[in-house]
């Protein structure tokens, strides 16, 4: 037998063994998926199963003469076992891991085969905009300039690739028209190419993209689109289970909620009934026929209160909540807000400081919803500002395309344990003064859901004994001005 003719049988017998490798993997991941044995026993089995097909592929290689599986990629795959990391990503999904674990570990995974690329997985929130789900390589100011960018043609290659449900290949993003508005952006940061792959759900849904970025001009080859197909298709098993999973956790927290609004409602319920009882069976003063009454129209005011941010909030959960951008000053809406707040304060001896508005700030956001954001924050700033503090506003351009509103005040600042809670609904600021505050304890709730819905974001930094200042970044109109950033 000649060399050729043994390497031509070797192969045989290696592709043959391979094959059968891959197709009991394929049942055990049919049966794990029906249900029949535990999904976790399943994809340990496959991990074994991976593991012998990688040893199958070694011996394919070796029979066919080929010194590596993928010759000719420009950046080089590494040899690194990629079997065993896609068993490993699939068993921490089975065990419900954080999705941000997932997602590390698939991009990780990409970088170890591509180490001379950066690589990021986009998330779509509400069909809209695209936010960062995993970037450990990229740079951390280069992600959050563009976190928040809309899908649609001309958004770079992942807002494109989202939009078609395509790939997008941008082998020279300084010559590429889908990256126009975002080159020096990219250049700023030594990224030269950026290839984006849609992750499809099995419906065909989008859920968001894997991009794999290079400081050079790169056009991949097919191992490399090989690669990032099954990692990407990885990335949309994690998602949807994710999504599912979840729904466990959102039904929990559903019933908790419903328990904390039918506590919230009771209280100033009992309150009404009480007096209103007493109004009945007790010929009581006038003075105390007075205070009962105004008592009611307390608790009643409270209910309507609550009722009303209630309703708004369900209606942003359900997706139903019109918003309408348009574009806005700053200036006029801070102003309005705060001629609304000026008794409070002045009643509780808070000064209230308006900065100096540089340049002309316009914002594309819903007026009605901005101005509902910034009485809640500046309203809590001063009901929770002890008497004669201050209380600051400012707007300033933080980027082209963002402009920050800040609220500065001079009180007894947050526990760092407590921050992450804030816009939890129903969760209420600790208070160490004689009267508790009155609100409903959905103000920053429905505040985070409303800077949500119009594409914005919200923050806060505290420091205890100090104060703190809480934050909204909205969308930069396209018609304002360039001013200066800060």
């Amino acid at each position: 037998m000649t060399m050729n003719s043994e390497r031509s049988s070797h192969t045989r017998r290696a592709a043959h063994d391979l094959a059968g490798a891959l197709n009991v993997i394929a049942l055990a991941a049919e049966v794990g998926g029906s249900g029949a044995i535990d999904p976790l026993e399943a994809l340990q089995q496959i991990a074994v199963l991976a593991k012998e097909a990688g040893e199958h592929v070694d011996a394919l290689r070796s029979s066919s003469g080929a010194s590596s599986p993928t010759d000719g990629l420009s950046l080089g795959l590494a040899n690194v076992d990629q079997a065993t990391a896609q068993a490993e990503i699939l068993e921490g999904v089975v065990r419900h891991v954080q999705l941000s674990d997932s997602l590390d570990a698939i991009v990780t995974a990409i970088e170890d085969q591509l180490p001379d690329a950066a690589c990021s997985v986009l998330l779509l929130h509400h069909g809209r905009t695209l936010h960062h789900g995993a970037a450990a390589k990229l740079p951390a100011a280069y992600c959050d300039a563009i976190d928040g960018v809309p899908i649609g043609l001309g958004q770079g290659s992942c807002g494109t690739a989202a939009f078609t449900g395509r790939p997008v290949i941008a082998s020279d993003v300084t010559t590429d028209q889908n990256w126009r508005q975002f080159s020096d952006l990219a250049g700023a940061h030594g990224l030269r190419s950026c290839w984006s792959t849609p992750i499809v759900a099995e419906r065909g849904e989008v859920l968001g993209t894997f991009a794999v970025y290079t400081g050079n001009v790169w056009i991949p080859d097919r191992a490399a689109v090989q690669l990032v197909e099954r990692f990407t298709y990885l990335a949309a098993i994690a998602i949807e289970h994710h999504r599912l999973f979840g729904a466990d956790v959102s039904n929990k927290a559903k019933t908790d909620f419903l328990a904390l609004v039918s506590h919230e409602l009771r209280t100033p319920l009992n309150a009404i009934l009480g007096f209103a009882q007493v109004m009945q069976i007790v010929d009581l003063e006038p003075e105390q026929r007075t205070d009962s009454v105004d008592q009611i129209v307390r608790a009643g005011q409270h209910l309507r209160d609550l009722i009303d941010d209630l309703l708004d909030l369900s209606r942003i959960e359900a997706g139903q909540l019109s918003v309408v951008a348009e574009d806005i000053g700053t200036h006029g809406v801070i102003g309005e807000v705060l001629d609304l707040v000026r008794p409070l304060a002045a009643s509780r001896d808070i000064e209230l400081i308006e900065s100096p508005i540089v340049g002309a700030h316009q914002v594309n956001a819903d007026q009605r919803c901005v101005r509902q954001v910034l009485i809640n924050l500046i309203g809590n700033a001063v009901k929770y500002t002890p008497v004669g503090g201050r209380v600051r506003v400012d707007a300033a351009a933080t980027t082209a395309e963002v402009v920050r509103i800040s609220i500065t005040d001079s009180g007894p600042g947050i526990a760092p344990d407590s921050l992450a809670e804030l816009f939890q609904p129903f969760h209420r600021l600790a208070h160490d003064g004689p009267t508790v505050p009155k609100g409903t304890g959905l103000g920053l709730a429905l505040s985070a859901r409303l800077i949500d819905a119009m594409d914005g974001r919200i923050g806060v930094e505290s420091t205890p004994g100090t104060g703190s200042c809480f934050w909204v970044e909205l969308p930069r109109s396209p018609s304002s001005s360039a001013p200066s950033y800060v």
